[in-house]
């Protein structure tokens, strides 16, 4: 007799899961879902004739277990991407990661130099204890830039307040990256930070297809539209 198994949520950890749980054939397993698609947070919705990531959407990771299970579901739609981001900030567009001549020029001599003081203030006299997404930025590239970009930028993603992002995820997301590191590679042409990428892996159509062909893939029974009322736990004597 199979074990029955039940996943709520059809999202990116969901799907996940049972991939596992399918690989011994050992369990029956039922997806309860609220919404009537797969994908969770980092889905893709259609809106007229075009497609809309609402979450999460590049992929990069050093991991190999990890990297090869996004290969193996995205399958033939699988597609490298040429990084380009920039941020929005007072009707004017930055680059991201910064660029030091453009972000100051752009800025202004004013702010620019605001913000070199602040980086050097942070750099020599910050001694609150790390344990922020906040604190490391500030730590790393000085208050008057943090409030300038990292500040909005972040909680308008994430949608909580920097002070409530752990240290540890700022330092893994941009591990060697602050001020100084930027300056560096302005100045030395084939000096590189490590956190920066120039390709992400995508999907060909948006980064919800991922979880479609997961879906697809693993032909498991999915409740759409199925909210959990309550939890009835019974203990084994």
């Amino acid at each position: 007799m199979k074990k029955k198994v039940i996943i709520i949520g059809a999202g990116p950890a969901g799907l996940a899961a049972v991939t596992e749980f399918k690989k011994d054939n050992l369990f029956n397993v039922t997806i309860i879902e609220k919404s009537n698609s797969v994908g969770g947070l980092a889905k893709t919705i259609k809106y007229k004739k075009n497609l809309f990531d609402i979450g999460p959407h590049r992929f990069f990771t050093k991991n190999e277990e990890i990297n090869n299970f996004y290969k193996r579901y995205a399958g033939k739609d699988l597609i490298k991407v040429k990084r380009l981001t920039r941020i929005r900030y007072k009707s004017i567009y930055y680059n991201y990661p910064l660029t030091p001549f453009s972000t100051f020029f752009k800025l202004g001599l004013k702010k620019s130099i605001k913000i070199v003081i602040s980086y050097f203030v942070s750099s020599f006299f910050y001694s609150k204890k790390i344990s922020s997404f906040e604190d490391w930025i500030i730590k790393n590239f000085g208050k008057e830039l943090y409030l300038t970009f990292f500040k909005t930028y972040t909680e308008k993603i994430w949608g909580i307040s920097c002070k409530k992002i752990g240290s540890d995820w700022a330092g893994q997301r941009i591990k060697g990256l602050s001020l100084l590191a930027v300056l560096k590679s302005f100045v030395y042409k084939n000096y590189k930070m490590k956190s920066l990428i120039d390709e992400f892996f995508y999907t060909k159509k948006g980064a919800g297809n991922l979880y479609n062909n997961i879906k697809n893939k693993i032909k498991t029974n999915i409740l759409f539209n199925s909210t959990v009322i309550k939890y009835n736990f019974k203990k084994k004597k």
